[in-house]
């Protein structure tokens, strides 16, 4: 983990140095260039918000009290 954070320092030191700028432009485009936009993450964001949400059905036609949950819960 230490050596990757040096050799992160090395590579970003002479793009900051010469530029006379803040690191976050050049840290930003290292990250660009790793992560795509068909990335893993991108694919399970579109699925996750594909599910569309259900009706539930509560006990006695009201939602239970947070009391009455936290008891539930606490007992299992």
């Amino acid at each position: 983990m230490v050596g990757d954070a040096w050799r992160l320092w090395r590579w970003l030191w002479p793009r900051v140095a010469e530029n006379d700028r803040s690191a976050s432009g050049p840290v930003a485009e290292l990250l660009a260039g790793i992560r795509s936009p068909g990335d893993e993450y991108e694919v399970a964001m579109k699925q996750a918000l594909a599910i569309k949400p259900w009706k539930m059905e509560w006990i006695d036609g009201r939602k239970p009290t947070r009391d009455e949950l936290h008891d539930r819960f606490s007992s299992s």
